[in-house]
């Protein structure tokens, strides 16, 4: 039975999608077969092979569903939620599922079949984060809905089954486990420091240096303390601001020439690697002005997980984030 079943143990939500299972695998052709466009649901042309487009950035205008697009947002053909529906939870004993009501998008962020975010133009990775901005604006007006989910599996190592250029946007009846874990120890970092975490992260690099890769007037970009994996790196706004909906327009090409190169520097160091990009965004009605900050994670997968992670929840990273940043600066 589809839904979101929460494990009593962990308090963690799982979907259980077996829609998902459907979904074809481009990644498992021929090297030379699947760069052919007329194989490629998301490539210009092939627009009647995905649902209806939600919203599209066309600098011509044109007409909706056709080529002609930048950047191009519809339904996923194979939803891990649909948008059908009431929110209803289900108790059996200790076992809780909840309907799986929300919403599941896909963005196709450039007609370019195999386009790096390395080599792409930041004034078309600004329109991917309009795009982005204007769906949570949008799906924040559904009673609903209490948080969404924007991210990027890019390469088979993080998951992903078609190889265009694409991120997705998960709209979810509930605040995650994981995020309510973020915010309260977020608060209880602002409540023993008196000044919000992130915004003391940026300063703290900016000052020391070792872990910052990139910086402009209005954006950072710094290793964690404690990546979980290597060469992990976090883009992160200068201005507190807890939703990353709330960014003036105006700041999104600095944002976009930021991720460009430390994408760029990531793509040539590493070797053009699987990844995930992850918007880490307040929920809704969460109350966290004042002590969480909206970043961007941008998280090479050189390697699979193990059973001591799976276990223990405790990562184990052979690269120092100050030795993966010394490296970083050398592409």
């Amino acid at each position: 039975m589809p839904g979101l079943r929460q494990d009593p143990l962990t308090g963690n939500w799982v979907l259980i999608a077996p829609e998902r299972r459907h979904r074809p695998s481009y990644l498992d052709v021929p090297p030379m077969e699947k760069l052919e466009p007329g194989l490629c649901p998301f490539c210009e042309g092939n627009e009647d092979l995905t649902p209806p487009e939600i919203d599209a950035w066309r600098p011509q205008g044109g007409e909706p569903n056709k080529p002609g697009w930048r950047v191009r947002v519809f339904a996923n053909k194979f939803p891990a939620l649909r948008v059908e529906g009431e929110p209803v939870e289900t108790r059996s004993g200790i076992f809780v599922i909840h309907s799986a009501i929300g919403a599941h998008e896909v963005v196709a962020e450039t007609p370019a079949h195999d386009l790096r975010m390395g080599d792409t133009d930041p004034r078309h990775i600004r329109e991917v984060f309009l795009a982005f901005k204007r769906r949570i604006i949008d799906l924040r007006g559904d009673v609903r809905l209490r948080y969404i989910q924007v991210f990027k599996n890019s390469g088979a190592l993080a998951g992903a089954t078609i190889p265009h250029p694409h991120s997705q946007i998960l709209a979810l009846p509930l605040v995650p486990a994981a995020v309510e874990e973020r915010l309260k120890r977020a608060r209880a970092l602002h409540t023993e420091h008196g000044k919000c975490f992130f915004c003391g992260v940026i300063q703290k690099a900016v000052n020391e240096k070792k872990r910052l890769l990139l910086e402009d007037e209005e954006f950072v970009v710094v290793a964690p303390y404690a990546p979980a994996f290597p060469f992990q790196l976090r883009l992160m706004g200068r201005t507190h601001r807890c939703r990353f909906e709330e960014t003036p327009d105006g700041e999104f090409l600095n944002l976009a020439a930021a991720l460009k190169e430390a994408m760029g520097m990531i793509e040539r160091g590493l070797g053009d690697p699987s990844y995930h990009l992850i918007l880490h965004n307040a929920p809704f009605e969460a109350g966290c002005e004042e002590f969480y900050h909206w970043h961007l994670d941008i998280v090479p997968r050189i390697s699979g997980i193990g059973g001591f992670e799976h276990a223990t929840g405790c990562y184990i990273n052979p690269f120092p984030p100050e030795e993966a940043v010394s490296e970083l600066r050398k592409f």
